[in-house]
């Protein structure tokens, strides 16, 4: 038997004799645990920034805990995470997580237009030639209504911003009598190409000061920009209405 034989069978039968003993093996140290990069969503609310963490896991292979109530996305890589993951998923983030863009500023014009049978009381000094840019409402108007003139009453401007509402309140007197009147624009939605814009609801009241009547409309419009939509009537005297031309942009 050689001496290798013999060496390896004496240290299998004595395992403890010094210097016969195989050297143990260093223990080798734990895997680390994947380093955990923090992300905390500053604009975005909580649901997009939940679909945008979800989209992140998909296209680079990593894990991303998100917390709602304090907006913090934490980061770590999967098995397969792609090379350089960790640049790669926070610059996706803040792609996404952006101010929104800024609520458009509606601009409304709305003529106040009064449909008359008295020939004479039309000729008075509070009344007003109607705008040239009218002349193709107008003309719809005379095509499907009977009055004797049209005449400008006053013209209103009103912005408002975004989904806000605007009004406007004021008093007038047109020959011998007095009114005030309300116009109103209620949750107004605006187009994402921003060419029109619908009002829920579009509402108009003229109050008759002298003998305290309220007449009014009210509807759920939808205004095109350049569009010049006529709503009405609204009944001002035994002989006359009034109609309002109406003219939206969003800009």
């Amino acid at each position: 038997m050689n001496r290798r034989a013999v060496l390896l069978l004496t240290a299998a039968l004595f395992p403890s004799v010094p210097g016969l003993t195989q050297p143990a093996k260093p223990a080798q140290p734990a895997a680390a645990r994947p380093e955990a990069v923090p992300y905390e969503f500053k604009h975005l609310d909580n649901e997009s920034a939940e679909a945008v963490s979800r989209l992140a896991e998909y296209l680079f292979n990593v894990m991303v805990d998100y917390t709602p109530p304090i907006h913090l996305a934490v980061i770590r890589p999967q098995r397969n995470a792609v090379p350089e993951w960790q640049p790669k998923t926070l610059d996706f983030l803040k792609r996404y997580d952006v101010p929104p863009p800024p609520e458009p500023q509606v601009h409304y014009v709305a003529y106040l237009i009064r449909a008359s049978n008295a020939k004479s009381e039309a000729d008075g000094e509070h009344l007003s030639p109607i705008p040239k840019q009218l002349d193709d409402a107008i003309a719809e108007m005379k095509s499907s209504l009977i009055y004797a003139r049209y005449d400008l009453l006053t013209t209103v401007t009103s912005v408002s911003q975004g989904a806000a509402s605007a009004s406007d309140r004021a008093p007038f007197s047109p020959g011998n009598f007095a009114y005030s009147y309300t116009i109103e624009f209620a949750n107004v939605t605006v187009a994402p190409d921003h060419k029109s814009v619908t009002i829920r609801p579009f509402q108009f009241v003229l109050h008759h000061l002298a003998n305290n009547s309220v007449s009014s409309i009210s509807s759920n419009i939808t205004v095109r920009e350049g569009q010049k939509l006529v709503l009405g009537k609204v009944r001002m005297s035994d002989d006359a209405d009034v109609f309002v031309v109406l003219t939206v942009k969003a800009e």
